[in-house]
């Protein structure tokens, strides 16, 4: 019993290692010697432990949700007009990652690099984005769906790019006015997207 307490607590000492160097160093830091040396712990316990440095992440982001799960997207609002569940997935989408930097660096990893964890991580995300869609009666082969993709799309690109920009187009990236006019944008485009549809026909 003493020697699975003091596990666990090695474990999630390592996870937070892996927390904090995302957060300080972004993902192009991580590697094994410096979560060892930053969780004050032997590699070799952390082999041990967890068999390699994509457990570690693999862990942190069980443990984090990451990705918000099909659970948490069905809670987004569906009250308003049909167009109003896609503008508040996208908006939301950007808050997340506006919020949480560590979530941002996982992001940003997944573009750069395909590994086994973050190959699961852009499966299990695009598997509850599709069931979302289907949820609301959206058909993912008609006509809607690219056009969600694309403001969702917009939407990571302009919040990955505040890492580095202080704007775009000269929409300021680093204020609450700025994501503002950003998100009122999206609720616009979306509800274009839906009428437009609804006066040619239903996906």
């Amino acid at each position: 019993m003493i020697h699975q307490k003091r596990r666990t607590e090695t474990e999630k000492k390592i996870v937070d290692a892996m927390r904090e160097q995302l957060a300080e160093n972004g993902f192009r830091q991580i590697g094994i010697n410096a979560i060892a040396r930053r969780a004050n712990v032997s590699k070799e316990l952390i082999y041990r432990y967890f068999g390699s440095i994509e457990a570690v992440l693999e862990r942190l982001m069980r443990e984090q949700d990451f990705w918000p799960s099909l659970g948490l997207l069905n809670k987004i609002s569906d009250e308003g007009n049909e167009h109003t569940p896609v503008a508040n997935m996208v908006v939301r989408q950007g808050q997340y990652l506006r919020e949480d930097c560590v979530l941002r660096e996982i992001r940003n990893w997944e573009l750069v690099d395909k590994n086994e964890v973050t190959a699961k991580l852009a499966e299990e995300r695009e598997s509850a984005s599709l069931q979302f869609l289907k949820d609301r009666n959206i058909d993912p082969e008609g006509e809607k769906t690219p056009q969600i993709a694309l403001l969702l799309a917009g939407m990571l690109y302009l919040t990955m790019r505040s890492n580095t920009a202080d704007s775009f187009m000269g929409i300021s990236l680093n204020s609450e006015k700025g994501w503002g006019r950003i998100n009122d944008a999206v609720r616009r485009s979306a509800k274009q997207l839906f009428d437009d549809g609804n006066s040619e026909g239903k996906d």
